[in-house]
């Protein structure tokens, strides 16, 4: 602790230190001062020891549904059985196993045998309280670890071929080391080209130390997955393996710690960058799963334009990624890199909204959400906090926020990063921001599809809560950022309503950004006025009533309504050789700004009467004025051999 030095007046100062296993029999502390002078005289009075926290060696766990008889299911844990406490950090691995002592019915009180990091509960923050698994079951199944020639090969269980009325009931068995790596159809739990197995049910499970996969739904519908433990797997978790499996349900399932696999199957599979829920159909049902902590994603919506493997013969015209989504709500995504996403393949994009509902996403290292190369995607009702970035929208399109909280960092995880000490910044870092470069974002907007393509909408942010940017935050956080990465167009209907700040959190920063960005405001609740926030550019601000943000690169147009056109020009003229000057005036008559545009892209020389191969300006302007537009070569006005318009909307 360094106190500050003062003319005979007492200085208040304070800091944190952590106790470790070599202060465990201490009996008394004592002080030490060390003075950096020969001159000074000091006195210490009031001195205190409060207590931050440390390992635990009690629970107390939230009371669930009681059983028919009045009792929990945790009341009937025993002495010596094993349980995992999840990841109370960013870092998949800081999942915790313990072994139970005693149960105190009465007081719902587990006692451990040894204590363990403190965790998060419920008492520190009601949204992001780890959850606590059962791990032990009366039966187990093992593979012994004999095989010295093929160290990688575990047993494995397979349903196949068995369809309804016909029924399977799997329920309370433990698996250790069950798969084999690199083998097609080798998994601890699976049910393989089944057809419907309605009644069939796979649940209260607990699957350990997998070599491949966890639990597998392949060319199988209609079977009831619930209650079911998946801990330390290679691969993917739980998984649809064609893309053709429909109405199964998986309730209240939980996934911890998931690793790549070093043998992938083929090079068609993504077990590398494993998810404990892979999920290739969206015609399923998710309810109340959690995904806490794998090395690459929580749940990953993996969908493809087309059915693969076996069942591609079953469904020749099924496009999995055009499918609407059957249900998702009330799940869980922590300690991962990114919680929930929609990458890569073809990109989800179903005809209706996909409305992922209540879903919380906290303590993921990237994004709590990631929606890619897609659209009509929808989180409703969430809760995200401490994600570097909350929602990453990223070459996607008509999107909706709605009804959410975010918060960048919060108080609860605050504290642990701070118990953690200069151990939070050593890779892998536990604190959100390890480096001065760090920032973290609420939502990141994206520059990508044309506004007249795949109809698009822009995007939507309404009645969205956000905290935790500003003071205490990392520097550099905002609510809104745009990046330049795939800059093309900026769609001026992404639009926010109804946004609710309750701190001093930034509301957004554009440096470094893309030039042309322009999200409309539909009410005051943002800027006090409706209107547009826009990148303070000369590519885009035109309009004389926009004022300037220099500390966000942005600025705020109150009360103007801009809307954008596509030019476009033969696909021979290089990238910047050309750039396109507006001048003209509003409808009130005054001039705008003169704006310069630049070519956003540069494509080959075929096919050039086909739009793909055109070079393209984006123009936005005031809606209502009269425009007049040049080309410039060299700074010399040139005539393109033709150019054609496009608009948001059809005309």
């Amino acid at each position: 602790i360094n106190c500050p030095a003062t003319n005979n007046q007492w200085a208040y100062c304070t800091g944190n230190f952590q106790m470790t296993e070599q202060h465990e029999d201490a009996t008394s502390a004592r002080i030490m001062t060390y003075i950096n002078d020969d001159s000074s005289i000091i006195d210490i009075s009031n001195v205190s020891f409060v207590y931050q926290g440390g390992r635990s060696i009690q629970l107390v766990l939230e009371e669930e549904e009681e059983n028919s008889d009045g009792s929990f299911s945790h009341d009937c844990w025993g002495k010596e059985a094993e349980i995992l406490v999840t990841s109370h950090t960013i870092r998949h691995e800081d999942s915790q196993i313990a072994k139970i002592e005693s149960v105190d019915p009465d007081t719902g009180i587990i006692t451990l045998q040894e204590p363990i990091n403190k965790p998060i509960t419920l008492d520190d923050d009601p949204n992001t309280g780890v959850e606590v698994a059962l791990l032990t079951r009366n039966i187990l199944f093992t593979a012994a670890d004999d095989d010295t020639g093929s160290p990688l090969d575990g047993g494995h269980m397979i349903i196949m071929h068995t369809s309804a009325p016909v029924t399977q009931t799997v329920m309370g068995v433990e698996s250790h080391n069950f798969g084999q790596q690199g083998k097609l159809g080798r998994y601890p739990f699976h049910f393989h080209m089944c057809g419907s197995v309605a009644g069939s049910t796979l649940s209260k499970n607990s699957v350990r130390n997998t070599k491949q996969r966890g639990i597998v739904v392949h060319g199988t519908d209609d079977l009831y997955l619930e209650g079911n433990i998946l801990h330390n797997h290679r691969g993917h978790g739980f998984l649809l393996e064609d893309g053709g499996e429909q109405g199964n349900t998986f309730i209240k399932n939980l996934g911890a710690v998931g690793h790549p696999v070093d043998i992938r199957i083929s090079n068609d599979e993504s077990d590398t960058a494993p998810a404990t829920f892979w999920i290739t159909n969206p015609q399923n049902t998710w309810i109340g799963n959690v995904a806490a902590g794998s090395q690459f994603s929580g749940f990953w919506f993996e969908v493809s334009s087309r059915v693969r493997g076996p069942s591609a013969s079953k469904f020749p015209d099924m496009i999995p990624n055009k499918l609407d989504l059957q249900k998702f709500v009330d799940n869980i995504s922590h300690s991962n890199a990114q919680g929930l996403q929609t990458y890569p393949q073809s990109g989800y994009r179903p005809e209706r909204l996909a409305v992922f509902k209540n879903h919380k996403s906290f303590r993921n290292r990237n994004a709590g959400v990631f929606f890619h190369a897609g659209g009509r995607l929808s989180i409703d009702g969430g809760y995200l906090s401490d994600n570097k970035i909350g929602v990453d929208i990223d070459m996607d399109h008509s999107d909706v926020i709605s009804n959410t909280v975010i918060v960048g960092r919060s108080d609860a995880y605050e504290e642990v990063v701070n118990s953690l000490g200069y151990k939070a910044t050593q890779r892998p870092a536990a604190a959100l921001c390890p480096s001065a470069n760090d920032s973290l974002v609420g939502i990141r907007l994206d520059s990508y599809h044309d506004g007249s393509l795949f109809g698009a909408t822009g995007s939507s942010v309404s009645s969205v809560t956000f905290s935790g940017f500003g003071s205490g935050s990392c520097g550099g956080s905002s609510i809104l950022h745009v990046d330049a990465d795939d800059m093309q167009y900026f769609d001026t209907r992404n639009r926010l309503t109804n946004i609710q700040i309750i701190d001093d959190s930034p509301k957004i920063n554009l440096c470094g950004a893309e030039k042309q960005v322009a999200i409309r405001l539909e009410d005051g609740s943002f800027m006090g006025k409706p209107g547009f926030i826009i990148s303070d550019t000369n590519a885009i601000r035109s309009h004389p009533d926009c004022i300037s943000d220099s500390g966000s690169c942005s600025a705020f147009c109150p009360e103007v309504c801009l809307r954008t056109m596509t030019v476009m020009i033969p696909s021979f003229y290089e990238r910047g050789s050309l750039k396109l000057e507006v001048t003209g005036t509003l409808s009130d008559g005054r001039s705008i700004i003169p704006v310069s545009i630049q070519d956003f892209q540069t494509k080959e020389l075929r096919l050039p009467q086909k739009e793909g191969s055109q070079g393209r300006f984006f123009v936005t302007l005031p809606a209502g004025g009269k425009y007049n537009a040049k080309f410039l070569m060299d700074n010399q006005e040139v005539w393109p051999h033709y150019t054609d318009l496009q608009y948001e909307d059809k005309v």
